[in-house]
C-alpha cells in the first residue's frame, strides 16, 4: 500500500510495484544483490570522494546499504535516503539502528516530485535507482534543485543489455531465446541511461553541466555456489520463462544450472555486465 505518498503521474505502476511483491522480494534477496555489486558500489564510491561534513542524497536508496556507507564517510555531515519502497525503507532503518548508524534518515518519496529543501545537499548518489523516472528531465530537475551550486551528481546506471553478459545469458538459458535490442530510451525501464546521446541533454536540460559518461566493465555475483545463484536468478528472473510450456521450463532450467557451473570463480558464480558511472555537476 502507498497510502499518502505523493507520486509523479506516469511513477503509480513503479510505487504499486515496489510496495508490493517486488519490494518483497528485493528485501528478500537483499543480502545477495548488494554482495554481488559490491565492485561497482566500490567505483561509485571512489568517484563521489564523500568528505566528513558531506550533506549526501540518496536516490532510490532501496534497503539502505549504500546511505549507511555514505552515512559512515560523511560522519560530520549527514544523509537522506529516498525510495519508493516502504517495505525496503523499513530494512533500511532496521539496518541504521542495528549498525549504530544515526547521521541518517530514510524517506518514503517519489525524487521526482519529492519536496526537498532547495539548495540542501552537497552531493547525490545513485546506484541502479535513477533510471525510472517517468519524466526525466523533471526528476533531475527536482534533484538539481536540492543540491547546492556547483553540487555533484554520481550515478551507476546499466548500459545497454547486449552489452551485459548476465542478460545475453539470462535471456538465452530462461527465456531460451537470443536477447536482442533493448527498449527505447524514452521508455521506463532500467536501461533508460544506456545511450549517452539521449541522455547527457536530459542532464544539461536539468540544470547540470560537465556531464560525463565511465563505462564500467565489472563481474556481478550470483551467489557462492550453483543452488544458490539458481534460487537467486529464478526469484529474480525467472518471469522470463512465462511464456514456456512444462517441457521448455523444465529445459531452461536445466540450461541455466549449466550456465551457472560454467560462471564458477574464486569468488562466486560470476556474469560480466556493463555500466556506466555519469557524474556531473549542479551549474
Amino acid at each position: 500500500m502507498t497510502g499518502d505518498l505523493r507520486v509523479a503521474r506516469g511513477n503509480e505502476d513503479q510505487a504499486a510495484a515496489w510496495n508490493g511483491e517486488e519490494g518483497e522480494r528485493w528485501v528478500a534477496l537483499s543480502e545477495l544483490i548488494e554482495s554481488g555489486a559490491q565492485r561497482l558500489r566500490a567505483q561509485l564510491f571512489e568517484t563521489a570522494g564523500i568528505s566528513a561534513p558531506d550533506r549526501v542524497l540518496d536516490i532510490g536508496c532501496g534497503s539502505g546499504r549504500t546511505s549507511l556507507l555514505a552515512a559512515r564517510a560523511a560522519r560530520e555531515g549527514s544523509v537522506l535516503g529516498v525510495d519508493l519502497s516502504g517495505p525496503m525503507l523499513a530494512l533500511a532503518r532496521k539496518r541504521a539502528e542495528r549498525e549504530g548508524v544515526t547521521n541518517v534518515t530514510f524517506a518514503q518519496g517519489d525524487a521526482q516530485v519529492h519536496d526537498f529543501e532547495p539548495s540542501s545537499f552537497d552531493i547525490a548518489i545513485s546506484q541502479f535507482g535513477s533510471m525510472f523516472f517517468a519524466d526525466q528531465v523533471a526528476g533531475f530537475s527536482n534533484i538539481a534543485r536540492a543540491l547546492r551550486p556547483q553540487g555533484r551528481l554520481v550515478l551507476v546506471s546499466w548500459r545497454r543489455p547486449m552489452e551485459n553478459e548476465l542478460m545475453r545469458e539470462i535471456s538465452r538459458t530462461l527465456a531460451q531465446k537470443p536477447l536482442e535490442g533493448g527498449p527505447p530510451p524514452e521508455a521506463i525501464s532500467p536501461f533508460r541511461h544506456a545511450d549517452p546521446d539521449h541522455t547527457r541533454p536530459v542532464l544539461e536540460q536539468a540544470g547540470f553541466v560537465e556531464v560525463a559518461f565511465t563505462a564500467m566493465d565489472e563481474p556481478m555475483i550470483l551467489g557462492e555456489d550453483v543452488d544458490a545463484a539458481f534460487d537467486y536468478a529464478t526469484q529474480m528472473f525467472g518471469w522470463q520463462s512465462n511464456d514456456l510450456d512444462q517441457a521448455g521450463r523444465v529445459k531452461a532450467y536445466a540450461d541455466l544450472r549449466a550456465s551457472l557451473d560454467e560462471h564458477r570463480t574464486a569468488d562466486g558464480l560470476a556474469y560480466g555486465t556493463a555500466t556506466w558511472l555519469i557524474t556531473a555537476t549542479r551549474a
